[in-house]
């Protein structure tokens, strides 16, 4: 082999490694100059009062095929600062198409100062460059950064005057009636609302309403209420006041004229928002109103009253009729425990057990004889009820234990029960009648 070819080929690699760095440089230098980031901060003004709305506006414009674009938050320490507007759009140019991100904050700045808006960083990725080849370039996706300058607003005390301090590019008051009935009488509440709205500040802010004294006019204010609004001016602050008013006599009221001293920003002078004063016509109360309304008043007492009256009336009946229950119910219980253990003999007597049946009746007899008469007694009192009395003896203490009666004994015994209890029954009644000769 020739040494000549030998040496010629580590030369063309290189330079074909030359050549393809050469055009992928080229590439990226060419998708870094047409994919170019730009962020900026810019304020409205550089120089303002304490407690003045000041705008700041941050764009962000990145070409419309990057991705992952992140960025530093705004923050700036001691003062008051909100976002009101926040934008994307695209802009065209002849050789790029970019979205653009704009965002507007509010600040207040509370003291004077030095206010320092520092620089803010965004960055993002590219897609990745293809050759010509139609390859995709080595390195990844090309990346894209850009910063803001740092941004100084100086802030200046408040003008010296005695007014509150109360700065706003506009101010406006307004009122309006809240009941719906445009008639005014005397005694009778009707309420209002005055409201202040301020533009180009945060509701806040907004001095209180002060009311003046009207000897024939009390006002009773409820506690304010504050809104706001957000726009690419910025803010608008309204202070909601609502009141009732209570007029003491008949007749033309008028309610006072309302005026607030506010700093306008945009003339730079002191201006005064007035709500202009209001006359309105009070009617006396009707005739008879106050006697009809104490006479509506003793007509309820005496309702409430009668009322009373008849739930004692009812209280009463109700603990008579309760008292009544009781006295029956306890004699109740007395004349029915006979009956009430008859039951219960009846019931032994079905089942059939011998020492259930003989407990049953002996149970029964002491509640209809007393507790010292006995079975045998009754037996001899009644003939017919002895056969029954001596089966039953025998089916408790016969040698088999054979303790059930059999249905036909268990029948006769009942029945002849039955009888003795209808027997004694009538014979107590009788003996119960009055004599008929009594003895002089």
């Amino acid at each position: 082999m020739d040494r000549q070819a030998i040496s010629r080929k580590p030369v063309g690699a290189a330079l074909r490694l030359l050549w393809l760095v050469a055009v992928v440089n080229c590439l990226y230098s060419t998708v870094g100059q047409a994919a170019a980031m730009q962020v900026s901060v810019s304020a409205d003004r550089t120089r303002a009062f304490v407690n003045q709305q000041i705008l700041l506006t941050v764009v962000v414009s990145a070409p419309v095929e990057a991705f992952s674009i992140t960025g530093d938050k705004l923050e700036v320490a001691n003062v008051r600062l909100q976002p009101v507007d926040r934008l994307e759009q695209q802009q065209l140019t002849d050789d790029s198409e970019t979205l653009e991100t704009v965002t507007v904050y509010s600040l207040f700045a509370s003291r004077p100062g030095t206010v320092r808006i520092p620089a803010l960083a965004f960055s993002g990725r590219m897609p990745v460059p293809v050759l010509e080849n139609g390859a995709r370039a080595p390195g990844g996706n090309p990346r894209i950064d850009a910063s803001s300058d740092e941004l100084a607003i100086e802030v200046q005390p408040a003008p010296a005057s005695d007014n509150v301090w109360f700065p706003a590019s506009d101010v406006q008051i307004r009122s309006k009636w809240l009941q719906k009935s445009d008639v005014f009488t005397v005694g009778e509440p009707f309420q209002r609302e005055v409201s202040i709205t301020a533009v180009g500040q945060y509701a806040a802010a907004i001095p209180p309403i002060e009311l003046a004294a009207n000897e024939p006019l009390r006002v009773y204010p409820a506690q304010p209420r504050l809104t706001e609004t957000e726009d690419v001016g910025g803010l608008t602050g309204t202070l909601h006041q609502s009141m009732t008013l209570l007029a003491a006599r008949a007749g033309s009221i008028e309610i006072p004229a309302l005026s607030v001293n506010w700093w306008d920003t945009r003339q730079q002078r002191w201006q005064v928002a007035t709500l202009p004063a209001e006359t309105i016509a009070v009617q006396p109360a009707a005739t008879g109103a106050a006697s009809d309304r104490s006479g509506t008043l003793v007509k309820v007492i005496a309702a409430l009253a009668l009322l009373v009256a008849c739930l004692l009336v009812t209280t009463g009946i109700l603990w008579r009729n309760l008292r009544r229950l009781k006295r029956g119910s306890a004699s109740a219980r007395e004349v029915g425990s006979e009956s009430q253990r008859w039951r219960d003999l009846q019931r032994c007597v079905r089942r059939g057990q011998a020492i259930e049946i003989r407990r049953a009746i002996v149970a029964w007899i002491a509640t209809r004889y007393g507790s010292a008469f006995r079975l045998e007694q009754l037996a001899q009192l009644e003939p017919s009820l002895a056969p029954h009395v001596q089966q039953l003896d025998a089916a408790l203490y016969n040698a088999d234990d054979a303790t059930q009666l059999s249905p036909v004994q268990r029948k006769g015994l009942l029945r002849a029960l039955k009888l003795a209890r209808k027997r004694q029954r009538k014979n107590r009644a009788a003996d119960n009648l009055p004599v008929l000769y009594p003895e002089s």
